[in-house]
């Protein structure tokens, strides 16, 4: 098939038309301003890259993925819930967050990335053989309890993976903390322990945040994330919100629950947010690691 004509769009620079095809790259051109830019492939195709381009036609796309991808190793073949059969090509790290993995398919006319393990974890993936299944649910069982040496402090950043019940009670092994308030980070569920640490620090993790998604008062609350403070803006009263207990927090990312310090409350106040007044509770950071040192 001749490339050369063929209409591409990425989501920088719109419409464009592929002008030559060289050995792993396309030369094309902007269609709004005539520019040329030089596409490395196949980084240019993968979704989730810098800037994701496709082709417009289907056949061009099919071409393009089958073409250029032939150099790829396969690791082994999976089958994927809702896109069906499909090739490993690699694994490597995220390029939005370093300390994650992602695994490349190419399935019959694309070519996607998923967490990895998490997309096996929750089994929206599997392999096909049964030898590497059991290989990947290792490497789930190493993602759900990294080794954290006792005593070593976690620090801002530090996640243990995306779900909040299994992260509190893994840390209740680590540093003693109350197993028996396990049950506040099931699903459905406040997300808050009182007295929960030896030092009688309340645990939080903050599911809607501004660092994992856009401000909305859907919810019965919304914090705001600053570098040294959180505000937690409240759309509806409950008596926990009123404890003005120092906390251990997590929020929620992309990446997971992530931990971002010890909190403690400084003031309750009264805002017109949006034309409606709005309890507003202020935690000022105290430390970037648990325990304090």
């Amino acid at each position: 098939m001749n490339l050369v004509g063929k209409k591409i769009k990425s989501n920088k620079y719109g419409l464009a038309t592929i002008q030559e095809v060289l050995e792993n790259k396309l030369v094309i051109s902007i269609d709004s301003d005539y520019k040329t830019v030089t596409l490395r492939i196949p980084d240019a195709f993968e979704n989730n890259t810098l800037f994701p381009w496709t082709a417009l036609d289907a056949n061009v796309q099919k071409y393009i993925l089958n073409h250029f991808f032939t150099n790829e190793e396969f690791l082994y073949d999976v089958i994927h819930d809702k896109f069906g059969q499909g090739k490993a090509i690699k694994i490597e790290p995220s390029k939005e967050f370093p300390q994650d993995r992602v695994i490349f398919i190419k399935f019959e006319s694309s070519i996607k990335n998923f967490p990895y393990p998490d997309v096996f974890y929750f089994k929206h993936l599997h392999a096909t053989d049964q030898i590497i299944q059991k290989q990947i649910e290792k490497d789930i069982t190493i993602w759900l309890n990294p080794p954290l040496p006792p005593q070593q402090p976690i620090q801002t950043g530090w996640y243990h993976c995306s779900n909040a019940f299994d992260t509190y009670t893994y840390l209740c092994k680590k540093f003693c903390w109350n197993d028996s308030m396990a049950f506040c980070f099931k699903r459905f569920q406040t997300m808050y322990a009182s007295n929960a640490t030896p030092e009688g620090f309340g645990v939080s993790f903050f599911v809607h945040n501004s660092l994992g998604e856009s401000y909305s008062e859907n919810y019965s609350w919304f914090n705001k994330v600053y570098a040294d403070k959180i505000e937690e803006i409240w759309f509806c009263n409950a008596n926990f919100m009123h404890n003005m207990d120092t906390r251990v927090i997590f929020l929620k990312t992309r990446s997971g629950y992530e931990f971002s310090g010890i909190y403690e409350p400084i003031k309750i106040e009264t805002r017109t947010i949006n034309g409606k007044e709005r309890k507003v509770k202020i935690y000022k950071k105290i430390s970037s690691k648990y325990p304090q040192q």
